[in-house]
C-alpha cells in the first residue's frame, strides 16, 4: 500500500491522498474504531483503481471500502520562498496530520454506537 499519494499542485499547494492503516481497539462503549467508521457513512476511495499515476490498485480501493485503510485528503501548503520540501520534510508533515486525523477520529468515535433504554 502507497502511503502517500501526491497529486495536482499550483506552487502555493499540493493536494495529497494519504492512506493509514484503521486504529485497532474499541471506544468507550465496547465498538471497534472500524465499526464506528463505517457505521457513520459509506467510504470509498477518491482515487481510480488501476496502476497509472493518481491511482491506486485495486486491493487498495477494497481496504479502503471495508474500512481496513483510513484515506484522507489534505493540502500541503507551498513554501513562501518557493523552494521544493525535502521527502523528510513531506513525510514528517504527513505523520503529523496523520496522528492529528487519528486523535480527532478516537474523540469523534469515542461514544458511537452507545444506547440507554
Amino acid at each position: 500500500m502507497a502511503k502517500i499519494h501526491v497529486l495536482s499542485g499550483d506552487g502555493s499547494a499540493y493536494n495529497l491522498v494519504v492512506h493509514t492503516t484503521m486504529p485497532t481497539g474499541n471506544n468507550t462503549v465496547g465498538n471497534s474504531w472500524k465499526a464506528c467508521y463505517l457505521a457513520d457513512s459509506s467510504r470509498v476511495s477518491t482515487l481510480v483503481a488501476g496502476a497509472g499515476l493518481g491511482q491506486i490498485l485495486a486491493t487498495e480501493a477494497t481496504d479502503v471500502s471495508a474500512g481496513n485503510i483510513i484515506e484522507l485528503t489534505m493540502s500541503i501548503p507551498g513554501k513562501p520562498d518557493g523552494s521544493s520540501y525535502t521527502l523528510a520534510q513531506l513525510d514528517a508533515f504527513v505523520d503529523f496530520k496523520v496522528n492529528q486525523e487519528l486523535s480527532n477520529l478516537q474523540v469523534k468515535y469515542k461514544f458511537f454506537g452507545f444506547t440507554r433504554a
